[in-house]
């Protein structure tokens, strides 16, 4: 429960170490300590050469547009931009119809553009049926095995985020995804 690399995380395994040493049991770790050390990833940050824009106008990272996290890295080349609702997939299940934001739509080669989340305006019973098809990173594969280029997410008109923009965070997984992922504010998207 401490954050990694704190005074109170030293501490606290400074502790440990020391309960484990008066049981008698033989440290194995790195220098003959209780300790080993690793490197793992505790922050994402914007880097150096990200750029956004439509003809001649260019949108401002981090304001009017920015990557999400799991984003592929490197240039797209400008293409068409289909608009995907919701973005959702989702298989009929018991007494819950299928979803499908993509029945009609041909998206292959080109961005699609959809809105965070699911719809609000549901029954609680449909909102936990969508649920499990909702995240970024469900709809990003979504988008990609339907062949896009990449995905925009959008907050939309009616959104109850107060964010515009999806926050640069980790989701608790590593792994970088095989499509490119923005979000953008609405004025952007419009």
């Amino acid at each position: 429960g401490r954050l990694t690399g704190t005074e109170g995380e030293r501490r606290a395994t400074a502790y440990v170490a020391a309960y484990l040493e008066s049981l008698g049991l033989q440290p194995a770790g790195d220098d003959g300590t209780f300790f080993h050390e690793f490197e793992f990833v505790s922050d994402v940050q914007l880097g150096d050469n990200n750029a956004l824009s439509l003809g001649d106008k260019e949108f401002a990272v981090d304001e009017q547009w920015r990557p999400v996290f799991f984003s592929k890295e490197g240039a797209v080349p400008a293409t068409e931009v289909v608009w995907g609702g919701y973005g959702i997939v989702a298989p009929a299940e018991e007494k819950q119809e299928e979803y499908d934001s993509y029945v009609h739509l041909d998206v292959q080669d080109k961005w699609v553009m959809v809105l965070r989340h699911m719809p609000g305006d549901v029954a609680p019973e449909r909102r936990q049926h969508l649920a499990r098809y909702s995240g970024a990173r469900y709809k990003a594969m979504v988008a990609r095995d339907r062949g896009a280029k990449g995905l925009i997410f959008v907050s939309g008109p009616h959104s109850q985020f107060r964010e515009r923009l999806m926050p640069l965070e980790l989701d608790g997984s590593l792994g970088a995804g095989s499509l490119s992922v923005i979000t953008v504010a609405d004025e952007v998207a419009q």
